[in-house]
């Protein structure tokens, strides 16, 4: 593994620089400024798979240098190190995440041989767990309503298990876009372009409708299997939205018990009176009501405590720093609390570690969703994976107990 360390401090950086190469097979490049760094990295063409770097130096603080080497190396993995107070390095972490940085932690001066290790086995476990980065692509309206049309479209199911027991609690429907040419392609891939040429209704639909003929086959293959489905604030305030749904369920024979419907925090600014009425139609007629992505909209406690809902899923940016920073671990904390006091489900989503499932389970989480169960795949191998984890989940529980 190749390590660019960034320390004005001569000493410091050799002391560093020590004790990260004693970790085997650790190669470390060191830079002493921030242009001396750039200059390795644009002019002589070196990638290193982790930069560590030091926030207070001269002439260029690590934040700018930051900002320059995202351009540069947005696929690699950082490390903040400083002497900061937490406030101020959690703030540095949060700038870094705007500047596209996704693979990032933070660790005080100095820098001891246990954290070290820590650094280097963290980066090597996201790069084993972590979902894969894509980038959007450009498609005309014709091509995607075909590409609806023709049937390209196809539903997966990333798993969903319990904190506590470790049983199956469910999955979660995903879209995803079988394209005859590009291969398998995500949401973030065509979903804004669905949405801007109008076309989202008509997916949705796709969506709920194979997601529940899914659900049927799963009662009796995995029993007790709760399933997801995403839908839009457009889909929640139109007013049938209930009634085709609670049809629909009665045609595949399904409980409403065994759905839950996720709607994204925020899509709430829409018409709030008819999506408070399609929301408790649902819950009056059995339906699990989610709020999904918690703590990214603007006026989360608001929905919590006006709309019906029994379930709420924990954004997946509070569990990416959830081992580092205290404050992600006090909100993650909290937010269970409240939920129990509201007898709200939560679900916690992009877990990739067995460290996180752990401190998860510490914090009082209810259910997790992530990498490090098993990533969305098609309904025969979530079958699959279903029989196989039924056989070891007995002996996963006492290991994480």
């Amino acid at each position: 593994m190749d390590v660019l360390l960034i320390e004005d401090d001569i000493f410091q950086a050799m002391v560093i620089g020590t004790v990260l190469e004693a970790n085997e097979g650790t190669r470390v490049a060191i830079a002493h400024s921030g242009a001396e760094a750039l200059m390795q990295v644009d002019h002589l063409d070196y990638h290193p798979d982790l930069v560590v770097c030091d926030l207070c130096m001269p002439e260029m603080d690590g934040i700018e240098l930051l900002y320059r080497l995202s351009k540069s190396l947005p696929d690699t993995s950082y490390a903040i190190l400083s002497a900061a107070n937490d406030d101020v390095i959690e703030s540095a972490l949060r700038t870094a995440n705007g500047y596209g940085i996704n693979n990032m932690a933070a660790y005080s001066k100095p820098l001891s041989a246990v954290e070290a290790q820590d650094m280097i086995r963290s980066l090597n476990n996201k790069q084993q767990h972590s979902s894969p980065s894509y980038q959007p692509l450009v498609f005309n309206r014709d091509t995607l309503f075909n590409a609806i049309s023709e049937g390209q479209f196809e539903v997966f199911y990333q798993p969903q298990v319990s904190c506590q027991s470790n049983a199956i609690w469910g999955a979660e429907a995903l879209i995803r876009w079988n394209h005859p040419t590009l291969g398998v392609l995500t949401p973030f891939q065509f979903l804004d372009l669905v949405e801007e040429y109008e076309l989202m209704s008509e997916l949705t639909k796709f969506v709920i409708e194979q997601a529940l003929a899914d659900a049927a086959h799963f009662q009796s293959t995995v029993p007790g299997c709760n399933v997801s489905i995403n839908v839009t604030a457009n889909d929640v305030s139109r007013r049938s939205f209930a009634s085709d749904l609670i049809k629909l369920t009665q045609a595949f024979n399904l409980s409403p018990n065994s759905i839950t419907i996720e709607v994204t925090e925020s899509g709430f600014t829409k018409d709030a009176t008819t999506m408070l009425e399609t929301l408790t139609r649902l819950r009056l007629a059995g339906f699990g009501v989610s709020i999904d992505d918690f703590g990214t909209g603007y006026s989360s406690l608001h929905q919590l405590m006006t709309a019906p809902f029994n379930e709420l899923k924990v954004d997946r940016s509070f569990v990416q720093q959830i081992m580092t920073s205290d404050k992600h671990q006090k909100s993650v904390k909290a937010i269970c609390s409240l939920c129990k006091e509201l007898e709200i489900k939560t679900v916690v989503e992009g877990v990739e570690t067995p460290e996180q499932l752990a401190q998860l389970r510490h914090l009082g989480a209810d259910i997790i969703q992530g990498y490090y169960f098993g990533k969305p795949m098609r309904k025969g191998d979530f079958l699959d994976w279903s029989k196989t984890y039924r056989s070891f989940s007995y002996e996963l529980t006492k290991l994480t107990a």
